[in-house]
C-alpha cells in the first residue's frame, strides 16, 4: 500500500471525493449537525468490578477518546480518572484499544495505539501509585490479556519479532505467553502455539 502508483491513485480519488462533497449545497449544514452530535458525551460502558471498585469508560463532551474511570463498587464516590488518552497527544489521536484490571484492582493492563493503527503496544498502569510499570510489550495487535488470580502476572498473545519469520508473515504466528510483573519481556515463556500452523489464531 506504500507503492508510488497506489499512493498516487489514493490522492487522485481523494481529490475527486473532496471536490464533489465540497460542492454539495447542504454540506455546511450537515457539518454543523455532525459537530454538534460528536460534541455530546457518550453513554457509559458497562461496568467491570475488580478490587472493590467499579471501572468503566466514558467519552466526555468534546473529547475525542473515551476515558477510563474508577469509583467505589456502589458508585457513591466521585469517579477518578485512571487513564485519559486525550492527554497523550495534542490531536487526541491516541486511544485505548482494550483494558483489563487485575483481580486485586491495583493494575490495569491496556493496549494503546495511535492515529488509528491496529499495531498496539501493551502497557501496565499501577493505579495505587499513579505510574506506568516498565513492563511494555510491543506487537500485541488484537491481543487479549488474562490476569493470574494473584495479580502478579498475566497471559497474553503477541506477534513474533520480524527477524525470525519469513518476509510477509509478520502478521501471523500469534502465540500465547505468560508475563510476570518485573520480568524481562524477552524471558516470557511461550505457553501455547509452538509448532502450530502459521494461520492458527491464538488469543
Amino acid at each position: 500500500d506504500d507503492d508510488e502508483a497506489v499512493v498516487a491513485w489514493d490522492k487522485a480519488q481523494l481529490e475527486i471525493v473532496q471536490a464533489r462533497l465540497g460542492a454539495h449545497p447542504k454540506r455546511k449544514a450537515l457539518q454543523r449537525r455532525l459537530d454538534g452530535e460528536f460534541a455530546l458525551g457518550d453513554l457509559k460502558s458497562l461496568p467491570t468490578f475488580r478490587g472493590a471498585h467499579r471501572w468503566y469508560t466514558y467519552r466526555p463532551k468534546n473529547a475525542n477518546q473515551p476515558v477510563l474511570y474508577r469509583t467505589d463498587s456502589k458508585a457513591a464516590q466521585a469517579p477518578r480518572v485512571v487513564l485519559d488518552p486525550n492527554r497523550w497527544s495534542g490531536g487526541g489521536t491516541w486511544t485505548i484499544r482494550a483494558w483489563t484490571v487485575s483481580p486485586d484492582g491495583r493494575y490495569v493492563a491496556y493496549r494503546r495505539d495511535r492515529v488509528g493503527s491496529e499495531d498496539t503496544t501493551l502497557y501496565v498502569f499501577d493505579v495505587n501509585n499513579s505510574r506506568h510499570l516498565p513492563d511494555t510489550i510491543t506487537r500485541t495487535k488484537f491481543a487479549s490479556v488474562v490476569w493470574t488470580d494473584d495479580s502478579t502476572g498475566y497471559y497474553y498473545s503477541r506477534m513474533p519479532a520480524p527477524e525470525p519469520v519469513p518476509k510477509g508473515q509478520e502478521q501471523y504466528h500469534r502465540r500465547i505467553y505468560h508475563h510476570e510483573l518485573g520480568r524481562l519481556v524477552q524471558d516470557d515463556p511461550m505457553v501455547y502455539g509452538r509448532g502450530r500452523p502459521m494461520l492458527e489464531t491464538c488469543w
